[in-house]
């Protein structure tokens, strides 16, 4: 019982590889050949790597360990410090990473106005071909991505108790936290137009080179 208990009270990797996977798939036949799918096909792909470099770091440098044993006084103390700044500095680059994915993902919902919809276009406008609906799709999955890279995130944080690390983790996921807000302001404004049978377009979704 306490092994099935323990289940549910920690992240695991591979269920969320396999939940960005299906995320991935939903985006793919909703919005095929969008940017925002490549954007997730990238996020799994950090997903995946993210267990491998946490059994990495986490394992024992036996080397710095036994410089430890053979070295006293205030060097041994150094020495103790190494493999834990070693582990916070590979482990480092991974957050910093999924921080420029949670960017990438901001810029793809950035030029989803809803206040825009129906409004007239210039040459220079954002594409807007998505139905009320499909645009609520849109940015729900954005926020659902914001979701899983903080996962990801967050599995740092568990696996390696560096202060470093897991305010760096905190970051990450104040960030996700914060831009999902908005996204779900944008989400409900819709759902306001929606009532108030605001005209919208009609246009079904046609990727293009800038789509995202």
């Amino acid at each position: 019982m306490a092994t099935k208990e323990a289940r549910y009270r920690s992240l695991d990797a591979n269920k969320i590889v396999e939940t960005l996977k299906r995320l991935e798939q939903r985006i793919s036949e909703r919005f095929p050949g969008s940017g925002l799918s490549c954007v997730c096909a990238e996020l799994i792909a950090v997903a995946k790597q993210t267990s491998e470099r946490i059994e990495l770091v986490a394992r024992p440098n036996w080397t710095l360990r036994t410089l430890l044993v053979v070295l006293v006084g205030g060097a041994a103390f150094f020495i103790s410090t190494l493999e834990t700044r070693w582990k916070r500095a590979r482990t480092l680059s991974a957050p910093h990473e999924l921080r420029s994915i949670v960017h990438v993902i901001d810029m793809h919902q950035l030029t989803k106005d809803p206040s825009s919809m129906g409004a007239a276009r210039t040459s220079n406008s954002p594409s807007r071909d998505l139905t009320p609906f499909s645009l609520m799709r849109y940015l729900d999955y954005c926020s659902e991505m914001l979701s899983m890279t903080a996962k990801c995130a967050a599995l740092y944080a568990k696996s390696l108790s560096d202060a470093v690390v897991v305010d760096t983790v905190g970051d990450i996921e104040r960030l996700t936290s914060e831009l999902s807000s908005k996204i779900w302001q944008k989400i409900t404004m819709v759902q306001s137009l929606e009532d108030r049978d605001m005209p919208g377009p009609v246009i079904t979704y046609r990727p293009t080179a800038q789509s995202s």
